[in-house]
């Protein structure tokens, strides 16, 4: 069985404001902190990580070398992380987490699970395993194989004509 468009528009509309509105509340959370939420998924990605060429990094996080550095720089500066040659290839830098930088991961986590916790206070566990669940397979499916643009076209052609 098909999903038909209208829902389809409104599964689209309340993603796009949850993930509107989840900006909108962390950008907020992290000026209180004086944080900037970039230098913060690079702090993630290297506890997660561990030590990564700066061009990896770039990469993997979709920014430009510029802007890379220069998160880097603050949070080597913050004792966040460090920067070094890399002993395995000298062309190439090597960004890595602090423990000073681990730790506040890991309160910035905590943080955000006490936040999220009140959000979803009136939710039964039941409801916040199948939400995580249903979460879980959409961005397994987005991060998988996209239409290509052939197909893209006749979904166009084809929604055109309906």
């Amino acid at each position: 069985m098909q999903t038909n468009k209208h829902d389809v528009q409104g599964l689209v509309g309340a993603l796009m404001r949850v993930v509107h509105l989840l900006g909108r509340n962390q950008g907020r959370g992290l000026r209180e902190m004086k944080l900037d939420p970039t230098a913060i998924r690079i702090l993630e990605f290297l506890a997660t990580n561990g030590p990564t060429q700066l061009k990896t990094l770039t990469q993997e996080m979709s920014l430009l070398p510029s802007s890379i550095t220069r998160h880097l720089q603050g949070l080597e500066s913050a004792g966040y992380a460090t920067v070094i040659n890399d002993p395995v290839d000298r062309r190439a830098r090597l960004a890595s987490i602090t423990e000073r930088g681990q730790e506040e991961c890991q309160r910035l986590n905590q943080i955000g699970i006490t936040m999220f916790s009140a959000v979803i206070a009136d939710w039964n566990p039941e409801e916040v395993q199948v939400f995580t669940t249903l979460l879980k397979r959409l961005a397994d499916h987005i991060s998988g194989p996209r239409l290509s643009q052939q197909e893209l076209h006749a979904y166009l052609d084809h929604t055109q004509e309906s």
